[in-house]
């Protein structure tokens, strides 16, 4: 008797623990984001830069997913990169800016009028330069 016992509580246990206690709800446990999020504003004459030559690969809406992987320009403004991470993007665009590598030739040969000028280049490129000097004495 004892042997039966010693099965038959064990099942009832694990059959009682999983059938009546409450399942949690995986949208009902809460992280806790210990990395606050930070965000740039964004003037209107950048805005249409960027608008121009740069959100049609690099925003959440994109089809290229490598430009948007590599650089999501509504993160900025969202709140869903770290400080850090948004140091290194602002210092990535600042590399690009200068080697005047953006964007891409066969972009540039298909879509001539999405090429930034050299003015647009230098506004974009000493905004980016605020941004992250900005970001890293805060």
């Amino acid at each position: 008797m004892s042997k039966i016992v010693k099965v038959i509580i064990p099942i009832i246990s694990f059959i009682v623990f999983f059938t009546l206690l409450p399942k949690l709800e995986l949208n009902q446990v809460q992280s806790i984001n210990t990395k606050p999020s930070y965000s740039i504003l964004i003037p209107a004459n950048i805005q249409s830069i960027l608008d121009k030559s740069c959100i049609g690969c690099h925003s959440s809406d994109s089809k290229n997913f490598k430009g948007k992987m590599k650089l999501n320009l509504d993160h900025f403004t969202d709140g869903k990169y770290s400080k850090g991470k948004l140091i290194a993007k602002l210092r990535g665009m600042a590399k690009v800016l200068t080697k005047k590598s953006m964007p891409p030739k066969k972009f540039r040969a298909k879509y001539p009028d999405k090429v930034l000028t050299a003015q647009e280049n230098s506004v974009l490129l000493d905004w980016v330069k605020v941004q992250g000097h900005d970001l890293m004495t805060k």
